[in-house]
């Protein structure tokens, strides 16, 4: 019993980790530079505080700049790291691959969710490391005043948990890649496409939403907090399917994301609900909201990768393993927000909306599955799945930005959601547009498939 307690107290991947890891110099030399960064940047900022060569300085004006200086040195602490953190684990194990040493370890007593805990830990323990060192830079913010106690844990919160999720981001790429330079590229690519979204998320971490019941505010730091839980266990679950797939790991990604599906329905009715009193907040969260459940369907609708036929026969005999159990969790999903603001003034439209996003629901798989037996066994339904729908969704909205009525807006499901929400478009003219942007490739992949069967014949 006791080395049962020792063994899940003290990872030992992570004990290894910290003993080889430690004695590198590339912790504390990366931990140098994060400080010298920061330093430059506090050196470059504290200055402004000062109104030229006044010696004092009001009260309120002090308080003012130490917010601006704190939420200054937070976002220059976030995206360092965003692209510092994946170093760390990109190539813990590619490497092992590259050293053959990967299936030695797999076959010793150490489980694929130990391994990738323990690479996990590793990091974990540098980004403590690093934002500890940093928290003599931020005390300058409680001598000017602005910040309370309770707004610094939660801002380092956030910033652990975004490193988190890019050391875990990092550690999924070096499961999936063979060789390690294969995988740093593809998570510092992936990461640099991530970051486009902070602008976005700087922009909605002011607005408070009152929820209707507690007195409790909604804001987009409680959002962004579900998110980045669920990529950390989403990540590191993948990484454990990539070492060693087994039915259980598709069983815990699909109850993480019904949690998650769940907590995002809760934060669309505490909009749904705030816009029945008269706020708009739900107008631009929708379009969102409904590709999301587009895109989780796909995700589940792709074969999963088992070898041993024991797994997958395990795997069959859950209910999520069916297709028909995601399309309608998510029909249902798109179908609540209608649910609850259907005394609202705007039910017309949005009940529009969620015909028009059950229809893709529907008919977007079938014509990606005909795509899919078009194209061969060269592509995997996933990738047709994400190419067909990146192909209708993003690039029609280029067309957009010509100005005019330019029918490619049309074919773009996305911006169609947008229109409706803000009256730009009548409801039919954008359910017909939709549907048959939807459906007008299904009789030419049909036709295609028969003239490449007849072809064969």
């Amino acid at each position: 019993m006791s080395g049962a307690i020792e063994r899940w107290r003290v990872n030992p991947v992570t004990l290894k980790e910290l003993r080889v890891g430690l004695r590198e110099r590339r912790i504390f030399i990366l931990q140098v530079l994060f400080l010298l960064i920061l330093l430059a940047f506090t050196m470059l900022t504290l200055p402004q505080i000062f109104d030229g060569n006044r010696a004092t300085v009001p009260a309120e004006r002090l308080s003012e700049a130490g917010s601006e200086f704190f939420q200054m040195l937070f976002w220059t602490q976030l995206v360092l790291l965003l692209f510092t953190m994946p170093a760390l684990t990109c190539g813990s194990l590619s490497g092992e691959r590259e050293r053959h040493n990967l299936d030695m370890v797999l076959a010793s007593r150490l489980t694929a969710g130990e391994l990738v805990n323990g690479k996990l830990g590793f990091a974990l323990y540098c980004l403590t490391l690093l934002l500890s060192s940093s928290l003599p830079l931020s005390s300058v913010a409680f001598f000017l005043g602005g910040v309370s106690l309770g707004q610094a844990v939660a801002s380092y919160a956030l910033l652990f948990l975004f490193g988190s999720v890019a050391a875990a981001l990092g550690l999924f790429y070096s499961a999936r890649e063979n060789r390690s330079n294969y995988s740093t590229v593809q998570a510092y690519l992936l990461m640099l496409l991530s970051s486009l979204s902070l602008p976005f998320y700087g922009a909605l971490r002011s607005e408070d939403v009152a929820l209707p019941w507690g007195g409790l505010q909604l804001t987009a730091d409680w959002f962004v907090l579900g998110l980045l839980l669920y990529l950390l266990a989403f990540l590191c679950l993948k990484a454990r399917h990539r070492l060693r797939p087994e039915a259980r790991n598709l069983a815990l990604m699909a109850l993480l994301f019904l949690l998650l599906d769940a907590f995002f329905a809760c934060w669309y009715l505490a909009l749904s609900w705030d816009e029945l009193t008269g706020s708009s907040a739900t107008a631009g969260w929708t379009p969102f909201y409904l590709l999301g459940q587009l895109m989780a369907l796909g995700f589940f609708l792709n074969a999963p990768t088992l070898d041993r036929a024991r797994e997958l026969k395990l795997h069959r005999r859950r209910v999520w393993a069916h297709p028909v159990f995601w399309l309608v969790v998510l029909t249902a999903a798109v179908w609540l927000p209608e649910a609850v603001a259907g005394f609202g003034p705007d039910s017309d439209a949005l009940k529009s909306t969620c015909t028009l996003a059950t229809a893709w629901l529907l008919l977007f798989p079938l014509a990606t599955s005909w795509l899919h037996r078009l194209v061969g066994a060269r592509w995997s339904f996933g990738v047709s799945f994400f190419l067909l729908l990146a192909l209708l969704m993003f690039l029609p909205a280029l067309g957009s930005f010509s100005g005019g009525d330019n029918p490619l807006h049309f074919m773009s499901p996305l911006l169609a959601f947008g229109d409706l929400l803000h009256g730009g478009l009548a409801a039919t003219a954008v359910v017909e547009s939709s549907l048959l942007s939807a459906g007008v490739g299904l009789p030419l992949l049909g036709l295609a498939l028969a003239w490449k069967t007849r072809s064969r014949k």
